[in-house]
């Protein structure tokens, strides 16, 4: 891999990503946990880390989040954890949060393996238990290195073998894909527990990233030298039973005959546990830390995670002209009012996401 990544912001348009941090910001204001903001500048652009909690006998947890969350989202998670041990809670360059906004072109996952892997030194000097959720977890397998101790995976669709399903329930359940708070409501209902209730911040926060932000690729290029190097870290599975993205079927297909993986399923709980029930996920956390199954010698067999053929060329996508590029920027530009009359359809941003 050469020094130099290209890098593609992870917003819409230039700018946007000032909306998204200032709401994360607001959000920030109205914490009750004490904690600390901290920069970095690593080989993505800066990145920005949320502290808290005091150093304990129990190792750092370092947690990465994917599916539009940001560390701003999860204080009750955070209060949670923090009671335990120190926890390092880090907004991915490219994605919904205070880091920088650009990410690796075309889903380079070893550039991501290369940024965790340089910033882990630089947060402590201690070894670490490293939380994934979503593409977060597909970072931190990449990312295995002697200073993590633990691997906690929670919603890893991308690592998982594909299932039989739609397309249209992909599309629809991987994000929310619509600037109305009503209907954005409806997609929390549609992947969470049935027992939650979301905030009206947090249907705010995914309306708001529907509106700036760009989805992570759905297809991420992997070095197959890192699920090598997993047999050797104790590895922990967490999902929800009524997770409708990572439905539990796919990760019992993952860990049929593998001894090194844990599996913890939380019980009613959807896609984003730290969000429906941070108290049993901080629980779960610790539990998970503690329990350390047998690390198999067997070396991590890529075949057994195939993902679906990259498509061929009659399925491309046509490039975008600069016609298109400019009406993109026009409409973009009249959606800076969230909820003003101009807003784009959600249709208009289906065909944006293709585009881009």
């Amino acid at each position: 891999m050469t020094s130099t990544i290209l890098l593609r912001s992870g917003y819409r348009c230039p700018g946007d990503e000032q909306h998204i941090q200032s709401a994360a910001r607001a959000l920030l204001s109205t914490w009750r946990l004490g904690y600390e903001l901290r920069t970095f500048p690593t080989v993505l652009g800066t990145t920005t880390v949320l502290v808290a909690g005091a150093r304990s006998e129990r190792p750092p947890v370092v947690m990465m989040l994917g599916g539009a969350l940001a560390a701003a989202t999860i204080e009750s998670c955070v209060a949670a954890i923090a009671r335990t041990r120190e926890v390092f809670v880090v907004d991915i360059p490219g994605e919904p949060g205070l880091s920088s906004p650009g990410r690796p072109v075309g889903g380079n996952i070893e550039a991501y393996g290369l940024w965790l892997r340089a910033l882990l030194p630089e947060l402590t000097a201690q070894t670490v238990d490293v939380m994934g959720h979503g593409l977060g977890a597909f970072i931190a397998v990449e990312s295995v290195c002697d200073r993590i101790e633990h691997l906690l995976l929670v919603s890893p669709e991308s690592i998982l073998p594909p299932l039989r399903v739609t397309v249209a329930g992909i599309r629809r359940r991987r994000g929310p894909s619509s600037t109305d708070v009503r209907d954005t409501a409806r997609y929390l209902d549609a992947t969470t527990g049935a027992e939650y209730v979301p905030d009206p911040s947090i249907s705010t926060w995914f309306a708001k990233v529907a509106v700036y932000c760009v989805p992570p690729p759905r297809s991420l290029r992997r070095s197959s030298d890192r699920w090598e190097a997993c047999a050797s870290r104790a590895m922990t599975m967490m999902m929800g039973t009524e997770d409708r993205v990572v439905p539990q079927r796919a990760v019992d297909k993952f860990v049929d005959g593998r001894s090194d993986v844990h599996t913890i399923p939380m019980i009613g709980v959807g896609r984003f546990p730290m969000l429906e029930v941070p108290e049993q996920f901080a629980a779960a956390l610790d539990t998970a830390s503690t329990t350390s199954p047998a690390r198999s010698s067997a070396p991590f067999e890529p075949n057994r995670m195939k993902r679906q053929r990259t498509p061929d060329r009659r399925h491309r996508q046509p490039k975008t002209t600069d016609k298109e590029q400019l009406r993109c920027a026009t409409q973009c530009s009249r959606s800076a009012n969230l909820f003003g009359s101009s807003r784009p359809s959600s249709a208009f941003w289906r065909s944006c996401w293709r585009r881009h």
